[in-house]
Formats: C-alpha cells, structure tokens, sequence
C-alpha cells in the first residue's frame, strides 16, 4: 500500500518529493470532497429539512451539512483504520454498495409498484442485512452480500406492497417520452 510513498521519498530529491506526496495528498482531499459534501447534503435537505416545523435559515442549513460532513470524515476515518489495506477497504465499498443499493435501483427501473419508501427500506435492510453477514463470515466473503441483497429484495417488496404507491404524477413524469413532452415537440 505505501509503494508510492517509498518510491517518492527513496528516489526523488527531498523537494520534489514534497511536491509529489502533496500533490497525492491534494488529490485524495479533492475525490474525497465530493462524495462527503453530496451525501451530507442529501442527508440535510432529505431528512433534517423535512423533520423542521419551520424552514431553516440557509446559515443553519450550512452548519448542520457542515457538522454531517465532519461526522461523515471521522466515520470514513475510523473504517479506514479499521480495515487498514486499501483492497479489503474497496471490498467493503463495494458490498456495501452491491448489498444495499442494487435491488432498489433496479426496482425502481423494471417494477412500477416500488416507492420510495420500500427502496428506503430495502437500503437499510441491505446494510442490516450486509453487517450481520460480516460479523457472521467475515469482511472478505462473499455471503455478506448476498445476505444483504436478501434482505434487500425482501423489504423492498414488502413495503412497497404495504404502503400506498407513488402518485401518479411521477409515474407520468418517469414514463414520459420525448414526444410526450410540449417543450421538447415544439423546438
């Protein structure tokens, strides 16, 4: 994992090594940016926002995605010193993703019943579902996911079948065609 870094200070010049490792560095801070900010806001404006009586100030708004962010990092932080190789880190990435995400993006494609409420269920019972399968068979497995993706599909359609569908105002917006569409048969 350190290949990099030896290769740099061993045979570079002490400052251009400098110049490379904080070139490294800057690009992990700058890739690792973007995921913090996107999910701190979705987390924000998706469950805080609605959870207010009243609409926030922007200046609040800001603090709470802010604060999200930090949270977001130490968490991030903690797991990569939990699981410290950078290829067991991806795989964990990756059976994260594959045990709480696919069933309800495909879901949402192929099945006109799913809601939003059964792929919020489906996610957090994937990760449930992924993290018991850890503890159980380890991190580098292949159970876990497939447990995960279990419990995923189980709750997606179970509370997509138990709660009222999405209005057919979204249903119209997702099956519209470019046909179907003023704005776009008029240019």
């Amino acid at each position: 994992d350190s290949i990099f870094t030896l290769m740099a200070v061993q045979m570079l010049p002490a400052g251009a090594a400098g110049f490379v490792l904080a070139g490294a560095l800057s690009a992990v801070m700058s890739t690792l940016s973007g995921p913090f900010l996107a999910a701190s806001t979705v987390i924000i404006n998706d469950f805080v926002i609605p959870s207010c009586k009243s609409k926030p100030e922007d200046k609040k708004v800001l603090h709470w995605i802010r604060l999200c962010m930090a949270i977001s990092g130490i968490v991030g932080l903690a797991i990569a010193f939990w699981l410290q190789e950078v290829l067991v880190a991806l795989d964990f990435a990756y059976e994260i993703l594959a045990s709480s995400v696919v069933v309800p993006v495909f879901a949402g494609l192929f099945w006109k019943r799913a809601n939003s409420k059964g792929a919020f269920a489906a996610i957090v019972a994937g990760l449930v579902g992924m993290i018991i399968g850890m503890i159980i068979w380890g991190i580098s497995s292949l159970y876990p996911i497939l447990l995960g993706m279990g419990a995923s599909l189980i709750a997606m359609i179970a509370v997509s079948l138990a709660t009222p569908a999405e209005s057919e105002k979204w249903n119209r917006l997702f099956s519209r065609t470019v046909e179907d569409t003023p704005e776009m048969t008029a240019q």
